[in-house]
């Protein structure tokens, strides 16, 4: 019996998947000038994960009928979790592409805003404190 991975994949399917999209981050990284130092199997293991790791959200590799350039908000995306430092085993997870972009939000925050992770993490906080009073 195969085991099945995300979705109910069989490894055929999963691999050939990883392999595409381990083609485009190497290139990807390279063009961006960050450094990237993963395996296919350090990358295809990352990709295992069947949730994200942010926010425990289910992932899937589906697109459904969204227009190109379009992602569903689960869609799993490799994420660094240090954006000042490169692809590497020990700085990357497979998070939802809503986490990643959310996090991007606070990662390069629009000129003149004062919004940074450190921020959010601090805003975030003072929500929930207020919602629980």
């Amino acid at each position: 019996m195969t085991a099945t991975l995300i979705n109910g994949m069989d490894h055929i399917e999963f691999d050939a998947i990883i392999a595409g999209k381990y083609t485009l981050k190497v290139q990807n990284a390279k063009k961006r000038g960050i450094h990237f130092d993963l395996s296919i199997a350090q990358f295809r293991n990352a990709y295992r994960r069947k949730h994200c790791a942010y926010t425990g959200a289910v992932l899937t590799f589906e697109r459904g009928d969204l227009p190109q350039g379009q992602l569903p908000r689960n869609y799993a995306t490799l994420e660094r979790v240090d954006a000042n430092k490169g692809y590497t085993i020990d700085n990357v997870v497979v998070i939802s592409h809503e986490a990643n972009s959310i996090k991007a939000v606070f990662e390069n925050p629009a000129p003149g805003s004062n919004m940074n992770v450190d921020a959010a993490i601090r805003m975030f906080a003072k929500i929930a404190e207020m919602k629980n009073k």
